[in-house]
């Protein structure tokens, strides 16, 4: 009898639904993965964007748009103070253990294998 051949795609979605969801939802991009992580280890931190480009090192538009688009998914709360806004790990108790589980699960190679191939994936479906 001949042993069904897995696809490769079917390896690299066979994880938690909702870390694949979260993945294929809200962190479709490096910097995204970035943020999560930052935040993830800074939980109760508001930062404005200034502040993460001398932590990420990275460019002061991509991360606005991208703290943006995580606030607008739940990931991240926006925090005013007058008029500028800053950004903290959503204080919402699903969401922080979603950014927990996710986090955790990190910290296994072949997870972090999966994670890189879903963002690679969506770059180039997005055509970014």
């Amino acid at each position: 009898m001949e042993q069904p051949t897995l696809e490769y795609t079917d390896v690299m979605e066979d994880m938690d639904a909702d870390l694949l969801n979260l993945l294929k939802r809200q962190l479709d991009s490096f910097i995204k993965w970035d943020l999560v992580k930052f935040f993830y280890r800074q939980p109760d931190n508001t930062y404005q964007a200034q502040d993460l480009v001398q932590h990420l090192n990275r460019d002061l538009d991509e991360l606005e748009t991208a703290a943006q688009e995580l606030a607008s998914a739940g990931i991240l709360d926006r925090r005013w103070r007058g008029n500028q806004a800053g950004f903290a790990l959503a204080a919402d108790p699903t969401t922080r253990r979603l950014v927990a589980k996710f986090m955790q699960a990190c910290q296994d190679r072949y997870f972090r294998m999966k994670v890189v191939y879903h963002i690679l994936r969506g770059l180039s479906h997005n055509g970014r």
